[in-house]
């Protein structure tokens, strides 16, 4: 199997990265390009609620995104790098040719086992608890005293919480 792009003509190798061609040309080009999915989600919204008790109330705001793809580029970035693959005695080693792997074999300024594929196309759903704030309010007759008509006092915490991935 080959790569084309332009001048450039590259033929893979045992421990290479494995990519489909899509029209059965013996070459992986612009031809073997297949649509992953969108990154628009299909929902995205938000909620929240207050409680209230006394002079304290809680504020809580949660967002959502649902049915969307989106590339992982650190991770496509970060093997780029030497990649390595564990082996049974609990050490690491460099993948080889015939190995059967997710980590292509370590390459540098040749080969291309970085190129973008579906191992880096993930799912880019989540439900987040954006922000959680607390407020005190403290009493009148006390604020009043200090020249001042109402006083209150916030503890917010800000993206306490997230699940990726919502299944469907």
């Amino acid at each position: 199997m080959y790569y084309y792009h332009s001048t450039t003509k590259y033929q893979f190798q045992g421990g290479d990265a494995i990519y489909e061609d899509i029209n059965h040309d013996g070459s992986i080009d612009q031809y073997d390009v297949v649509y992953l999915g969108n990154c628009n989600p299909k929902l995205t919204g938000g909620f929240g609620f207050t409680l209230r008790y006394d002079r304290f109330s809680l504020n809580v705001f949660c967002n959502y995104r649902w049915g969307n793809k989106i590339v992982n580029m650190a991770r496509m970035n970060a093997r780029t790098c030497i990649m390595l693959q564990p082996v049974y005695d609990g050490e690491l080693a460099l993948a080889q040719g015939g190995d059967v792997t997710d980590m292509p074999r370590a390459v540098y300024n040749q080969g291309y086992n970085w190129l973008a594929s579906d191992r880096y196309v993930e799912d880019g759903s989540f439900l987040r608890v954006k922000y959680i704030t607390l407020r005190y309010r403290f009493p009148s007759n006390w604020v009043k005293r200090i020249g001042m008509t109402n006083l209150s006092a916030y503890l917010t915490v800000n993206n306490l919480w997230c699940l990726p991935s919502i299944p469907v």
